[in-house]
């Protein structure tokens, strides 16, 4: 069953980042992937993640694809121009990659490349419209392509904001809904009380939405997210949790567990983010028995 299929399916969506590497060892990737083979729907692959140069979100869901994974392939808006975007979504297409998220990207200076020059030619919006047009069979340009590319594309939304920012956030669902998403993934999700009144919100669209879910790692990643990561909140209560447990790494776990518990009512699927503790991804979905 493809992506798309899954997506019209009832089953409860289980996708899974992993980090690709800087450079070219990709061992580490392939055994992340083997621990999770036969437990997650799809594995998604970001795109110079945190604006550090690695190896490319193109290249390692190849690999991933041909571990027999159906691979999810990010193209951002924040390092190539137009021609490079559409370029790179043509060669996913003929890599045989048709799973797709669309996101702005990170500002390239915040990375380990501080002179890099940001580009952001295209937003998310008008790149969502470049795909459009792609699988109609023409380029931006309104050139003719030898053969369309298809794609089940996929956007990010952001639900932390509160209104009016979070009224500003369903309009952009609707518009990137009218240029051809076909799934959303969401922000990480801490607080399931304001994840409900978003999923009311957004329930008119009628589309699939799949939940963030963070792993972790310790108080100090909890508190720097909650400080400088504006699409995160995470109530206090789940950060004292984490300090007054005596075993840290183990609560960090269960959090995760007990939050995808907590989604299967309320979305139909979750998005497994661990930065950089892929080996505990496993656990986490023991503990939450999917």
């Amino acid at each position: 069953m493809n992506f798309k299929k899954l997506l019209d399916s009832s089953k409860f969506v289980l996708i899974c980042e992993l980090q690709p590497p800087k450079g070219v060892d990709t061992t580490e990737l392939i055994d992340n992937a083997k621990s999770i083979k036969g437990r997650v729907d799809a594995i998604y692959v970001p795109e110079l993640p945190g604006a550090v140069m690695t190896l490319g979100s193109l290249a390692a869901c190849r690999i991933i694809g041909d571990m027999g994974f159906t691979s999810i392939f990010e193209v951002n808006c924040s390092n190539k121009n137009r021609l490079a975007l559409q370029s790179e979504l043509l060669s996913a297409s003929a890599l045989g990659i048709e799973n797709v998220i669309v996101r702005s990207g990170e500002d390239p200076t915040l990375g380990d490349h501080h002179e890099s020059k940001p580009v952001f030619d295209l937003d998310r919006f008008h790149l969502l419209t470049a795909i459009q047009k792609l699988q109609e069979g023409f380029d931006m340009a309104g050139g003719d392509l030898q053969g369309a590319p298809r794609f089940c594309t996929g956007a990010v939304v952001n639900i932390s904001g509160k209104e009016p920012a979070l009224d500003l956030e369903i309009q952009d669902m609707e518009k990137m809904i009218r240029l051809g998403a076909d799934f959303f993934l969401t922000t990480a999700v801490f607080d399931m009380s304001r994840f409900e009144k978003f999923m009311k919100r957004a329930e008119r669209f009628h589309i699939p939405i799949m939940a963030e879910v963070v792993i972790l790692k310790s108080v100090s990643m909890a508190k720097y997210m909650n400080k400088f990561m504006d699409d995160v909140s995470i109530p206090e209560a789940i950060i004292d949790g984490l300090k007054n447990s005596p075993d840290r790494t183990r609560a960090g776990l269960d959090i995760a567990a007990e939050i995808i518990r907590d989604l299967k009512a309320l979305c139909r699927g979750v998005h497994i983010r661990s930065f950089g503790w892929e080996k505990k991804i496993p656990l986490v979905l023991n503990a939450a028995r999917v």
